[in-house]
């Protein structure tokens, strides 16, 4: 008898201990559902990073966005010491995109301004997702040590991959007066695309408002043939509400059709509205 007791006390221990082992991913696995997802975030929360951290990040490779949100938030628990490294580690070395990126917005969230040189260094990584996601992030937390390196985005040949257009969504965040003449010789290097265009003179004002008015009264007095690109300046107008454009709409209004003439009332009245 005392042989099978000592067999069985054994045995539960290595049961128990089995099961300790598997406490992680039993919660992991129950993040998957909506119903069992809120106990289990707790549970993380509160486990030791370099008992979770690899199962909870394998969640970024998800198409969820709400699953790796909840990865991210278990990540924001543990804070950056301890995972910082290996989130980095992660990011630089899979081939999965959705790893990748999502990693990066993990980081950004968890470790913010302290990891902006890794962002900063993902700028020239080979995979534009990865690139594309840097940029975001990088206007996310601010990054005026970005605003240099960035403009190595502001070319033309960068439209197709998505870049260009992160890159001045990126320097309107930051918000750096430093970067408003950069983006005005865009504007007027050559530019076709009535959504670039737009996006540009939005970019600047948002940046530096008196030279945005600036470009804006420029570039309103020669488009009234293009209706879409007429409209947006008029909004770029409407919320810097400087009411020096005032006269100079009220004359454009005697050279455009009704069409345009009643959303230049609408500007005017928006402009003027204290």
């Amino acid at each position: 008898m005392k042989r099978f007791s000592g067999f069985f006390v054994l045995a539960a221990m290595i049961v128990l201990m089995i099961g300790c082992g598997n406490t992680i991913d039993l919660q992991v696995n129950k993040l998957y559902s909506k119903d069992t997802r809120a106990d289990a975030v707790k549970i993380l929360s509160k486990a030791a990073p370099e008992d979770a951290f690899y199962p909870v990040a394998e969640i970024l490779k998800a198409q969820d966005g709400d699953l790796v949100a909840t990865a991210i938030e278990i990540m924001k628990a543990w804070g950056p010491e301890g995972i910082s490294e290996p989130l980095k580690q992660l990011i630089m070395e899979t081939d999965n995109n959705n790893l990748a990126t999502n990693g990066l917005h993990a980081l950004a969230e968890v470790a913010g301004t302290s990891e902006e040189d890794f962002f900063i260094a993902r700028l020239k990584d080979e995979r534009p997702m990865v690139v594309v996601q840097a940029l975001s992030e990088l206007g996310n937390i601010k990054s005026v040590k970005a605003v240099e390196p960035l403009y190595d985005f502001l070319d033309l040949e960068l439209m197709r991959t998505g870049t260009l257009q992160m890159a001045i969504n990126t320097l309107t965040k930051i918000g750096d007066k430093k970067a408003a003449p950069k983006l005005e010789a865009l504007l007027y290097s050559g530019v076709e695309s009535t959504t670039l265009k737009i996006n540009l003179v939005k970019a600047i004002s948002s940046i530096d408002a008196d030279k945005g008015f600036e470009i804006a009264e420029k570039e309103i007095t020669t488009s009234t043939g293009d209706i879409r690109y007429f409209t947006a300046l008029l909004n770029v107008f409407s919320s810097i509400k400087d009411v020096r454009i005032v006269p100079i709409l009220k004359d454009l209004k005697q050279d455009v059709g009704p069409g345009l003439g009643k959303k230049i009332d609408a500007a005017v009245i928006e402009i003027e509205k204290e």
